[in-house]
């Protein structure tokens, strides 16, 4: 898509934008000066595209994709762009082939899809003003129905497509699961495909693959999260299965799309591999070091000059001829990068955490505090922010409850709250969780009673209560006491570095604390391996193998069961719980020179 999508507008939600504040009739695109989507962007404010969930692709990045994918076209054909948006990509396609002679010579006919008809009518007449009748076919559809052959023949008039462009829509199942229901509702052959916690912008990686014929090409705009999720594996493994990579491009901490911060930018060019008598392509791995004096349009105008083999520049890593990305456990791939052969030594002389440990979640009530997406289903006179199972000290004293309603709080500590070594107070005093199980009579407990009357509408919404599983009141997903009077360490599930340290006994870990404990609740085992979790060498690992998520690295259960430790810890146990002397977070300096050594360094 030219836009990137937080979240898909309704027609509706388009159609009422077109007034004073919104996007104006597409007769307008004829007198829009400057860039030819210049009277949309002016009309459609910054607020009004955050509202909307929109992002437009930066021209210059538009025009680079477009001279990627034209440059290895032949004969003739189709290209398509499955989520036009206002038409961006489209538009630098048309100008590339009236450029690239060699390549057009009038015969590749331009097709777009567009969910939004506003958006449709507007690429609609971008494209006819550039090209001419006849030679672009724009339909106001949803683009995942283009997974069945038959659809595409009867919407577009092509099978398959020479090449596939395209910024995909990043629309999270996890926050719109009844989008993702209507689409296998839809077209039923996309439930092989489906998986877990999946977004849009993977599901239109599928189909850019099945879209495109023998020998054609893709290039997308996406985050590189994909790379390593698992939700990513099924695109990942049809990548494997169908295509070869000829480009990535990392734009590193560069940011694309301002007001969508905190997504990691790539762009991927690849070729199906279906067509045996392809030419040989040199392929490349472009990294984007730092920030560039010119913008956007310099470092496109020298990603160009790269791709085409000419000499480097300061500012950009390029790696030519070998294999672009490495790949790792679940069929997960890596960026390749200079701390590579440290990677591989730590990797050849470990195991795997999950072999010896065992990893949870923190405790997920399902209703926290009042926040802004649970408002609307808690009185007006209840101020967002406002605990429900969670409670600061002061709302526990209003609450004013008896001794045996006190037995029912638990005292609970956050993410933000871990360090290396050290869990650190809130200056409020810690905040109390309504550790409310089924062993529980409300009536039994009336002041709790009263509190959690006022957020029934809400609780009684959660699944677990629809499902019949757990009774209104109680937490969503609880946990047995017992783990929270173990031995165990307690990590941030998502942060910028490793931050590792024992938990708080007596204490329960909120649902963004991920913890690891010992099946025999082994106090000094656990001690040593916080000290290898804390250490440079897994900071490097995880930096480079770890999952993330732009600048943020996720410790989720299988992302902590995959760290590489030391076969110390199988093989000479004693020598790995030496390290516990330093669980303290003191002699740093020899603590990671014991660390190294037990990984062989």
């Amino acid at each position: 898509m030219d836009c990137a999508m937080s979240r898909p507008p309704s027609p509706a939600e388009l159609q009422n934008s077109r007034g004073s504040s919104g996007i104006p009739a597409p007769a307008s695109v004829r007198e829009s000066p400057g860039e030819p989507d210049a009277g949309l962007v002016e009309r459609l404010s910054a607020a009004r595209r955050r509202e909307l969930g929109c992002f437009l692709t930066p021209w210059p990045i538009a025009r680079l994709m477009a001279w990627m994918l034209v440059r290895g076209l032949t004969g003739s054909g189709a290209l398509i762009d499955p989520a036009a948006g206002t038409g961006r990509l489209l538009v630098s396609l048309a100008e590339r082939l009236d450029t690239d002679r060699s390549a057009s010579n009038g015969a590749f006919t331009l097709c777009g899809v567009e969910l939004q008809p506003e958006l449709a009518d507007w690429t609609g007449c971008l494209l006819e003003q550039r090209l001419g009748p006849g030679r672009s076919v724009i339909l106001d559809a949803d683009a995942l129905e283009l997974l069945l052959p038959e659809r595409r023949m009867a919407l577009l008039g092509h099978r398959q497509f020479a090449g596939v462009i395209a910024n995909p829509p990043y629309v999270r199942e996890k926050l719109h699961r009844e989008l993702f229901a209507r689409v296998l509702e839809a077209v039923p052959e996309w439930r092989r495909f489906f998986s877990a916690r999946q977004d849009l912008q993977q599901l239109f990686g599928i189909l850019g693959l099945h879209l495109l014929q023998p020998g054609g090409e893709l290039v997308y705009l996406t985050n590189s999260y994909w790379l390593h999720s698992d939700s990513g594996q099924k695109l990942r493994r049809l990548i494997q299965q169908q295509a070869e990579w000829l480009a990535v491009v990392d734009f590193g901490e560069m940011t694309l799309f301002p007001e969508a911060k905190g997504q990691h930018s790539i762009l991927v060019h690849l070729r199906d591999r279906r067509k045996p008598d392809r030419p040989v392509r040199e392929s490349f791995l472009i990294r984007v070091t730092r920030p560039v004096e010119g913008g956007l349009a310099a470092l496109c105008q020298s990603l160009i000059t790269a791709l085409s083999g000419g000499p480097d520049v300061e500012y950009l890593e390029v790696t030519r001829g070998k294999s672009l990305l490495e790949e790792g456990s679940r069929g997960r791939l890596y960026l390749p990068g200079k701390a590579d052969a440290l990677i591989s030594r730590i990797q050849s002389s470990a195991v795997r955490l999950g072999q010896y440990f065992s990893t949870r979640q923190g405790i997920i009530s399902g209703a926290d505090r009042v926040s802004p997406a649970n408002r609307c289903w808690v009185p007006d006179s209840i101020a967002t922010g406002s605990g429900i199972f969670v409670l600061s000290p002061q709302e526990v004293e209003e609450l004013e409850l008896c001794d045996r309603e006190r037995r029912w709080l638990v005292p609970i500590y956050r993410a933000r709250q871990i360090r290396p070594f050290t869990i650190i107070g809130e200056e409020a005093g810690p905040s109390f969780l309504l550790n409310l199980d089924g062993d529980l009579e409300l009536d039994e407990v009336p002041a709790i009673k009263r509190h959690l009357e006022r957020f029934r509408s809400l609780l009684e919404r959660r699944r677990e209560v629809r499902s019949g599983r757990i009774r209104w009141f109680q937490l969503h997903w609880p946990r047995e006491r017992a783990l929270f009077d173990r031995p165990r360490i307690a990590t941030p599930r998502r942060a910028p570095t490793p931050r590792f340290a024992m938990g708080l006994m007596g204490y329960c870990e909120q649902s963004d604390v991920a913890l690891i404990t010992s099946p025999r609740d082994d106090v000094r085992c656990l001690e040593a391996l916080l000290v290898v979790l804390n250490s440079g060498l897994v900071g490097q690992w995880v930096a480079h193998r770890g999952k993330q998520k732009g600048a943020i690295r996720e410790f989720f259960g299988r992302a902590l069961e995959e760290i590489p430790l030391p076969k110390a810890l199988a093989e000479q146990p004693e020598r790995f719980v030496e390290l516990a002397q330093f669980a303290g977070g003191k002699e740093q300096e020899r603590a990671e020179r014991c660390v190294a050594r037990l990984y062989g360094l």
